[in-house]
C-alpha cells in the first residue's frame, strides 16, 4: 500500500513542474521529487524481487517481467522498463478505480437513478448475464 501512496505523491510532484527545464534545477521541490522517485523505484524493485522469490503467477506484473526479460535489455534498462511501466499501470488503474468508486457512491445516494438503471438493465438483458453488446445498448449507462 505504501508504494501506491508514494506513486500518487510522485505524480503530483511531476505534474507541478511548470517551466521547461525547471525540473533539472536542485530546488527543494525537485529534491523531494527525486527522493520520491528513488524511494518508489526501490519499493517497486522490492516487489519484483519478492515476486521472483515466491514463484510464478500469471498476472500483469509477471507479463511485465517477461517482457523485460525477453527484450534483451541491460540490467539498468530492464529495471527502468519495469519501474516505468509499473507506474503507468498503477496510474491507469487508480484513476479508473477512483472514477468507478465515485460513480457507485453517486448511484448509492440516488434511488431514482438506481430504479431507472435497474429497469433499463432488466429490459436490455432479459435475465441474461450482460455482455459488451448489451451494455452498449443501455443508453443511461453509456451516455
Amino acid at each position: 500500500m505504501e508504494r501506491f501512496s508514494r506513486c500518487l505523491e510522485l505524480s503530483k510532484a511531476v505534474l507541478s513542474a511548470d517551466i521547461p527545464g525547471m525540473g533539472l534545477l536542485p530546488t527543494k521541490t525537485n529534491r523531494e521529487r527525486w527522493a520520491l522517485e528513488k524511494e518508489l523505484r526501490t519499493l517497486i524493485l522490492n516487489v519484483v524481487k519478492e515476486r521472483n522469490e515466491v514463484g510464478y503467477k500469471n498476472d500483469l506484473l509477471r507479463t511485465l517481467l517477461k517482457g523485460a526479460k525477453n527484450g534483451n535489455l541491460t540490467q539498468d534498462l530492464s529495471e527502468r522498463f519495469i519501474v516505468h511501466n509499473y507506474k503507468n499501470i498503477y496510474q491507469a488503474a487508480s484513476q479508473t478505480g477512483i472514477t468507478a468508486s465515485w460513480c457507485l457512491m453517486l448511484l448509492a445516494t440516488n434511488q431514482e437513478w438506481q430504479d431507472c438503471l435497474r429497469a433499463e438493465a432488466l429490459q436490455v438483458c432479459k435475465g441474461q448475464m450482460p455482455n459488451v453488446d448489451m451494455i452498449l445498448k443501455m443508453k443511461q449507462v453509456t451516455r
